[in-house]
């Protein structure tokens, strides 16, 4: 216990006076510091420790001791350790006491900033807006140039007529998962039964002793929900700073139907057997992965609300992220690529690679224990594997002195050659894992009469262009937009975005001479828009997309029950409704396209019942990152 307390005053001590003078005589293993050195102590984040030895295994040292782990990582940043240089793992202060010269304190912060050791707070402000056609075209939402997610937001806020209907803002450390939850839990019934009494006749009721039984209670959250993982990314190599994978769903109060029946017996009260079913309005649901530059504002949604009452409002979702200290203060983080220029003229680069884990070589394995010489062969291995690999990619050299090592604990890829080769490797990382750019798609569902289609060119021998035909199309009154989705997502990243009402219906039912028919086995249906995209890029000026495009119309009832009279018994409502859902847009393609042109990905058809309308989507890819033409 001595020890302990011990060591935390010193710990105390050193945090609180980082920068010790050179000549204060401060014990070290017995004697007096060593000449010329300086004692300091370096706040890290939770599991630095671990995440050291396990870079360490990765690059080759075979100890397990920490001073070991921590000076072969660090030693690929230029860092020395003179005779009498120490490193100490302070667990009780969360840090490490070290003793080195000055010259090499400088570099050990600088290295310990590329291994973001410091968490920086990211803060992300989430805005849902409802808004009418009449303020999104006045906003320019629908203008052929791009609208930045600032500019549409600062015009659409300023408008009496557009409504937020949530604004959550949210803030968390770097890689961690951040939860903002305004909800209430519904409770509905799965199953009903009838309670009759035991008195009665089957055939015949001579009571009003008859009731529903409610049975299998199950539980749905309504309201806002916003699930952020945000994740810095390295600042120089990629456009953006953070990146968050980004779930958010914004649930209204559910509407209710009634699946019972009424009904009226002689000598006996009418009654009304309640058998209600929640419709939920899931009016956004996103799942994406989205690249931000600090301070940028991204827009995605566009659906329109699937109730009648609410016809034709559609619901964003405004994402602005930032990135705080401690205190809550605007900062800039800085950048984990590390530049030091060695005597042999080359440099040293470390490349944030936590997003491609998945594809990355020589993925650390730690399945077994491992001996010190199978340490040594396999970081040796995976150093020959990611020479080859760019190698035969892009043509990079490694001349005498170069050198590559993966450290996944810290999802950071330590690069040593040329800046020439650096040149190479860059262009490479740009082909091989994407530009890392956020990629925005702009989706119009509309729906066209047969007169419309044809005064805009549709049915031309002469080819019209996806533009000029969505443009003719929206200029006219008897033109109906559906749908106005906007997706924003990271390249080589699926997003999935709904806005649809969840409509609950039973399967079987089973009727119970002289009291009614039980609704039994209720089933759900997602009515409204599903788009599920994951762009690619194909080349500098080509994106790859895969496109699922579904939507739904809202269903019709039919009743299969009917008006019935039992002896003795006045008239009763039978009632055994079935929906019928209209799948008016079921589109699952992969295309080619050009960032900033308009295409039509298909329709052109309707249900049987609405043979002279025509449901077309238009779509438009557009990069973030990149001016379009």
């Amino acid at each position: 216990m001595k020890r302990i307390i011990a060591a935390i005053v010193a710990g105390i001590a050193l945090a609180t006076d980082v920068n010790v003078c050179a000549g204060a005589e401060v014990q070290h293993a017995g004697g007096a510091r060593p000449v010329g050195m300086e004692q300091r102590f370096y706040h890290c984040s939770d599991g630095f420790v671990d995440r050291i030895c396990e870079a360490a295994e990765a690059i080759g040292e075979a100890s397990r001791d920490f001073h070991a782990c921590f000076k072969a990582v660090l030693g690929l940043f230029d860092v020395e350790w003179p005779d009498g240089s120490l490193s100490v793992n302070v667990k009780a202060l969360g840090g490490v006491r070290v003793l080195n010269t000055p010259q090499n304190h400088a570099k050990i912060e600088a290295a310990l900033n590329v291994l973001d050791t410091k968490p920086y707070m990211v803060e992300l402000d989430c805005r849902f807006v409802e808004a009418g056609r009449e303020a999104l075209a006045a906003a320019g939402y629908f203008a052929t140039n791009r609208i930045d997610g600032a500019t549409l937001l600062s015009r659409l806020m300023a408008r009496k007529d557009v409504k937020v209907l949530a604004s959550p803002r949210m803030i968390g450390r770097n890689g961690d998962e951040i939860i903002s939850k305004h909800v209430k839990r519904i409770r509905y019934p799965q199953d009903y039964g009838m309670v009759i009494d035991a008195g009665m006749s089957n055939a015949v009721l001579r009571t009003s002793a008859v009731a529903v039984e409610p049975q299998n209670f199950e539980e749905r959250e309504v309201g806002v929900t916003v699930v952020a993982t945000p994740t810095m990314l390295e600042d120089g190599n990629v456009d953006g700073n953070v990146r968050v994978h980004l779930e958010a769903k914004l649930v209204d109060e559910p509407e209710w139907k009634d699946f019972g029946v009424k009904a009226a017996w002689e000598g006996a009260a009418s009654y009304d057997l309640v058998m209600e079913q929640p419709m939920f309005p899931e009016r956004l649901s996103l799942d994406a992965y989205l690249s931000l530059n600090l301070g940028e504002t991204v827009v995605v949604g566009g659906v329109t609300d699937s109730r009648e009452k609410n016809e034709g409002r559609f619901v964003f979702l405004f994402v602005t992220a930032r990135v705080t200290n401690g205190e809550g203060t605007d900062m800039t983080p800085k950048t984990r690529q590390l530049r030091s220029c060695a005597k042999d003229g080359m440099e040293v680069r470390a490349y944030d690679f936590v997003i491609f884990s998945g594809c990355l070589l020589g993925a650390d394995e730690h399945a077994k224990q491992k001996t010190p010489e199978e340490i040594v062969k396999d970081a040796a291995k995976r150093t020959r594997e990611w020479k080859e690999f760019w190698t035969h990619v892009i043509g990079v050299e490694w001349p005498s002195g170069s050198d590559i090592r993966y450290m996944g604990s810290f999802g950071l890829l330590w690069v040593k050659t040329t800046p020439l080769n650096f040149d190479k490797l860059e262009e490479g990382i740009k082909k091989v894992y994407g530009y890392n750019q956020l990629v925005e798609m702009d989706f119009r569902i509309l729906e066209a009469g047969r007169e419309a289609l044809d005064a805009t060119g549709y049915f031309a021998t002469n080819r019209v262009d996806g533009a000029t035909l969505l443009s003719r199309l929206m200029a006219r009154d008897d033109v109906k937009l559906l749908e106005a989705p906007r997706m924003a997502v990271t390249d080589n990243s699926e997003a999935t975005m709904k806005g649809l009402m969840l409509y609950r219906y039973p399967q079987d039912f089973n009727v119970m001479i002289g009291t009614g028919a039980e609704p039994q086995n209720f089933e759900e249906q997602e009515v409204g828009t599903i788009i599920s995209v994951t762009p690619g890029w194909r080349s500098e000026d080509l994106l790859d997309l895969s496109i699922w495009v579904k939507f739904y119309g809202k269903p019709e009832w039919k009743n299969y029950g009917a008006d019935a009279k039992w002896k003795k018994a006045k008239a009763y409502d039978l009632k055994m409704e079935q929906p019928f859902f209209r799948e008016r847009v079921d589109i699952n393609n992969r295309f080619i396209v050009k960032p900033g042109t308009t295409v039509l990905l298909g329709g052109g058809a309707d249900a049987p019942d609405g043979r002279d309308k025509a449901v077309l989507v238009f779509m438009t890819p557009r990069s973030a990152g990149k001016s379009q033409p």
